[in-house]
């Protein structure tokens, strides 16, 4: 395997909105991923990339490659876009694509590459951006075990608690739902006895009967939790992770 490439280029389509399901739509620009309205998708290797003008691979290094869908000099970037660049780039570091902490450009500051792209509101997000392609931040605490099952579960804490303990939630991967615990609450949960839950409306999921992988804090600028809700991991298949931020309520 060639060596992992250290340098992370964000582009956008340029055109259109956010798509999940027309990636067919500019998967043919030489991105390595591409970034959807709730999931990104591995497009080719590192190595076969060949978006950014003067760095395909063994061309000076080479790029990672990774493409935002629309057009972002008109949408914004949320939230929940840059959690989805970060999951396609840690998916990269898995792979051996990229280094830990590879210099991230935006296309337009590519030498030898004249265009807006990634459009104007990648670059008023874009210390999120680096920080989301980053590895690093801070250590995630070391989740919980089910001792019936063996296996390990993370758990967020949410600001929102009830009769002084923390509110948390924690996935559940046999029912693909996330639960929340000691009065938390997050936006579109449901009661379920005295508790309650958040089950993923998202159509694609539950046509796929996809599962759930896990949750995670969501992160600020700098790579930390920042309170604002968690990020829920579902498995689409096909090496496609989708990834759905949800709020604290």
């Amino acid at each position: 395997m060639p060596p992992a490439v250290t340098r992370l280029t964000i582009h956008h389509e340029g055109a259109g909105s956010c798509t999940d399901t027309n990636s067919g739509r500019y998967q043919g620009g030489g991105y390595t991923y591409g970034i959807g309205c709730t999931r990104w998708q591995h497009f080719r290797t590192v190595w076969d990339s060949y978006a950014t003008l003067n760095w395909n691979y063994p061309d000076n290094g080479g790029s990672l490659d990774v493409c935002i869908s629309g057009n972002r000099m008109e949408q914004t970037v949320t939230p929940n876009d840059v959690a989805l660049i970060g999951a396609a780039v840690a998916d990269a570091r898995a792979r051996g694509y990229v280094v830990d902490r590879p210099d991230v450009v935006a296309h337009r500051n590519s030498p030898g590459s004249s265009t807006v792209c990634p459009g104007d509101h990648t670059m008023a997000v874009w210390a999120d951006i680096v920080a989301a392609c980053q590895a690093g931040g801070a250590p995630a605490p070391e989740p919980p075990t089910d001792k019936t099952k063996g296996v390990k579960l993370t758990t967020v804490a949410s600001p929102r608690g009830a009769g002084g303990r923390v509110g948390t939630a924690m996935a559940v991967p046999a029912f693909g739902v996330v639960a929340l615990e000691n009065g938390a609450r997050c936006q579109g949960d449901t009661g379920s006895g005295n508790k309650h839950v958040w089950a993923n409306p998202d159509k694609t999921v539950q046509d796929l009967k996809a599962p759930l992988i896990d949750i995670a804090p969501t992160v600020g600028g700098d790579g930390r939790p920042d309170g604002r809700g968690f990020v829920a991991l579902y498995d689409l298949g096909n090496d496609q992770v989708g990834t759905y931020v949800v709020p604290w309520a």
